[in-house]
């Protein structure tokens, strides 16, 4: 635990901090010592999990937090302050015996739900199933474009101000179990929304201790019993959206209360999300911005200004499905790509993006963060929102960042980049557009990248002619990930030669060769 910016721990730092250890709860203690001792990224941590990445830094960042609490607790004041700068600073190693736990649950559903897909209708069956496949290993939802129509949203929320109770006068009581309300007595919507509100209190204390059960459950077991807890906490708020819309006072304050920001992560994707169920899966369509209601909106924009991380995460997880934004939402968005919590600036990040190629005042914001943060989920995250442009300067800038950093996530960026850039394409390609995917494409191939990496790297060469994707998918060959997708190459590389083969039916190929689908 020696790194050279901070005071090393001592030896009775140490030992405190190991004990701190011993009083998490298995699958906390699993994570610090997978992440920190044995090096795990937080990918894979998240996969193992079922589980985004960004879902596994809070988790880690709350154990953090609470080892950090319990040396304060304990008297040694300094180590606190320094429980993160020594984590990251352990060089690997075997983890004490000691602070060994089972692996933990985690194999589910936590965190928030998969968004983005991109607006164009162009895309292929084979790239459709890249997609599903990464939706469907975050607990089995889809997001897909609305196609009700939605009133616009057109005046100008005023940032900073109190939402005003659209439903003025005293509040009412809660309701008692029971009690009869005379028949002209329309229901108090605040009375209603409140109690749905609670009984989901009640309901994520069950979610809770339910993660601490089923540390033996088998990763199957464990994902079913999660996500079906999950689905009955968003049926306990069915329709809830319609009783916000008209009280949205009551929702708002019950979210900003410290004492629920807990909740806010699943809490308000259940309550405000357009869900339906189509051949078994949950499907969440996008949404207008118009559709809320003013009062609402400037609520939502003063949590943003003014909230804790916990409650920003979540809400802008959420306002990341959103279509027609108004400008004051972008400029709040901005301003918390400088937040100093890394995993709002990622929620920034995708809420600035929405699954659209970025203006290019805020493409070269987040540019500048990429390569000024030396937070990992940060950085992936911009990544993925520059890989949304396909103009030559932007693939320029990741070649040249390739031919200095060989990062993985930049093939993955330039990959995406490409296949948007010709798949978008209504009719034949021009020479020049194909040269310059081409040389990109090119420039990635030399790269050794991570499996998903190399995916969509093969993909995107399979959208080029087959005289331009051959000698790439040969440069690409010789930096397989691993041999099944050396063969899967190989064996598509013998077809791109011969010709007469579409590029759809190429693309499907591949992915049963490489991923056995």
């Amino acid at each position: 635990m020696n790194r050279t910016d901070t005071r090393p721990f001592d030896d009775k730092e140490r030992r405190a901090l190991f004990e701190a250890m011993e009083r998490l709860g298995d699958g906390d203690r699993a994570l610090l010592m997978d992440h920190y001792f044995e090096k795990v990224p937080l990918e894979e941590l998240g996969a193992r999990r079922g589980i985004s990445a960004v879902a596994i830094w809070k988790r880690i960042d709350r154990a953090r937090e609470t080892l950090k609490r319990a040396l304060l607790g304990a008297g040694f004041v300094a180590a606190g302050d320094r429980v993160g700068h020594a984590l990251e600073s352990v060089v690997p190693a075997s983890a004490p015996a000691a602070l060994l736990g089972e692996a933990f649950l985690a194999r589910a559903l936590v965190g928030g739900l998969t968004v983005g897909m991109a607006k164009t209708p162009v895309i292929s069956a084979a790239v459709i199933a890249v997609i599903l496949a990464f939706v469907l290993g975050t607990g089995g939802y889809q997001l897909v474009r609305s196609r009700e129509p939605a009133r616009r949203f057109t005046s100008k929320p005023q940032v900073g101000r109190s939402a005003p109770d659209p439903t003025p006068g005293p509040a009412a009581s809660p309701a008692v179990p029971g009690a009869e309300i005379a028949k002209e007595t329309p229901p108090d919507p605040r009375n209603e929304l409140r109690e749905r509100l609670e009984r989901y209190k009640a309901w994520h204390v069950e979610w809770k201790e339910l993660g601490r059960k089923l540390a033996d459950a088998s990763p199957d077991e464990a994902r079913r019993l999660a996500v079906g807890k999950s689905d009955e906490g968003r049926k306990l708020l069915e329709g809830a959206r319609d009783l916000i819309f008209k009280d949205p006072r009551t929702f708002l304050d019950f979210i900003r209360d410290p004492a629920n920001e807990d909740m806010c992560e699943m809490l308000i994707g259940h309550a405000l999300d357009r869900l339906q169920v189509k051949n078994g899966a949950n499907v969440i369509h996008r949404q207008d911005i118009g559709e809320f209601p003013q009062p609402l909106l400037e609520g939502i924009l003063d949590l943003l200004r003014t909230g804790t991380s916990g409650q920003k995460r979540p809400m802008l997880r959420f306002l990341i499905q959103m279509d027609n934004v108004p400008e004051a939402f972008d400029v709040h968005y901005a301003m918390l790509l400088e937040d100093g919590d890394p995993l709002v600036q990622v929620g920034a990040i995708g809420a600035l993006t929405r699954s659209r190629s970025l203006p290019p005042e805020t493409l070269e914001r987040i540019r500048t963060l990429y390569e000024t943060s030396n937070q990992f989920t940060v950085r992936r995250a911009a990544l993925d929102a520059i890989g949304r442009s396909d103009t030559e300067e932007v693939q320029q800038w990741m070649v040249g960042r390739l031919e200095t950093t060989q990062d993985p996530d930049l093939v993955k960026a330039l990959a995406e980049s490409a296949m948007r850039g010709l798949m978008r394409k209504a009719g034949p390609v021009d020479a020049k557009t194909l040269d310059r995917h081409a040389a990109a494409l090119t420039a990635a191939a030399k790269v050794r990248s991570h499996d998903m990496s190399y995916l969509y790297l093969v993909l995107a060469c399979l959208n080029l002619p087959g005289e331009r994707a051959a000698p790439i998918l040969e440069t690409a060959l010789t930096n397989a990930p691993t041999p099944k997708m050396a063969g899967a190459v190989s064996k598509i590389l013998e077809k791109v030669r011969a010709g007469g083969t579409t590029s759809s039916a190429l693309m499907i190929e591949f992915q049963k060769e490489a991923l056995g689908r």
